[in-house]
């Protein structure tokens, strides 16, 4: 069973910013170790917005890792409408939020915490955004969904950089 439910920001961002190849290629292997084990989940919706980066070297990293990506369940309904009690916005279609909702379903169905990196900063601390009330780590408050850092998942995983 997954232990943490990764939204895009923290496979994008820890790509992009934080664990950049080939440097932290160890962190990557951890990663991928820990999705073909089934200790890292994402729902199949954070697979289609990295899609989206086509050509990205992330996008073919993440391929390898399909199983990793999970389709929506029958027992999300319930979830999704209290998430969308909480944030109308994620479902107005804009395409900026198509994840959002699953990922936070996701780790409301099965007890486990968020890794994003939404509404924060490099610091680590809460970005001060005007937006900060409606992003993730807001919404997973309000619905009891413990968020952390990609540094956790780190930690947890044993890796030593």
């Amino acid at each position: 069973m997954a232990e943490f439910v990764f939204d895009t920001s923290a496979f994008i961002n820890s790509w992009n910013f934080h664990y950049r190849l080939p440097v932290f290629e160890g962190v990557w292997r951890a990663i991928g170790e820990a999705m073909e084990d089934g200790v890292i989940a994402s729902p199949a919706e954070v697979m289609e917005e990295l899609r989206v980066r086509a050509g990205d070297p992330l996008v073919e990293w993440a391929e390898q890792f399909k199983q990793a990506f999970v389709p929506p369940q029958p027992t999300w309904p319930p979830h999704l409408a209290t998430v969308r009690g909480h944030a109308p916005h994620w479902f107005v279609g804009t395409g900026e939020h198509d994840a959002d909702p699953f990922v936070v379903v996701m780790a409301m169905e099965d007890g486990l915490p968020v890794v994003t990196y939404e509404g924060v900063a490099f610091s680590g601390n809460a970005a001060q955004v005007r937006t900060q009330r409606r992003g993730m780590p807001h919404v997973c408050a309000l619905v009891g969904v413990k968020v952390v850092m990609m540094v956790d998942v780190l930690d947890q995983l044993g890796v030593v950089i």
